[in-house]
């Protein structure tokens, strides 16, 4: 018995015009798409005592490109750390940034640039001691965040 790589599956799949049944090995193995950084970028270079955290919420927007837009439209500019945007309601961004590099009004610009509709809201802009492993918006509605051993992922109150 053969066995093909998913990609030759796909390739008879679509040009071949073989049945799903035919294209698909007798394992059923489908490849689980997967993103991982890009082994070639090099690591965020920040000062740490000068770390601030900034989270807002986004109003006037909605849809999961435009709120990946305004995550790649502030990850690109030089000096932030971190940028988590939640895809759910109700929509907030939260923002680890080098306040030595950039300053809260550039990251707005930014998040805000060529889009007249949004507005950001609940604007929380504090000093933060270093970068969190685990990076949760403060908008984000999660109730499992009640007991104390969780309580220390998110920002303070």
């Amino acid at each position: 018995m053969h066995h093909l790589s998913w990609q030759f599956v796909l390739f008879r799949r679509r040009f071949k015009g073989h049945s799903s049944k035919e294209a698909v090995p007798a394992n059923n193995f489908r490849p689980v798409p997967r993103i991982e950084p890009d082994p070639l970028e090099k690591p965020k270079v920040y000062n740490k005592n000068a770390l601030r955290r900034l989270d807002f919420r986004i109003k006037g927007k909605s849809c999961a490109v435009c709120l990946l837009g305004i995550k790649r439209r502030i990850d690109g500019l030089s000096g932030t750390v971190k940028v988590v945007v939640m895809l759910k309601k109700p929509y907030g961004a939260s923002i680890i940034y080098d306040s030595k590099q950039i300053n809260e009004q550039k990251l707005l610009d930014a998040a805000k640039a060529n889009e007249p509709m949004i507005t950001l809201l609940d604007l929380k802009d504090e000093a933060i001691a270093k970068v969190p492993e685990v990076f949760i918006p403060p908008h984000a509605n999660i109730s499992e965040f009640n007991d104390e051993a969780n309580s220390a992922l998110l920002p303070n109150k």
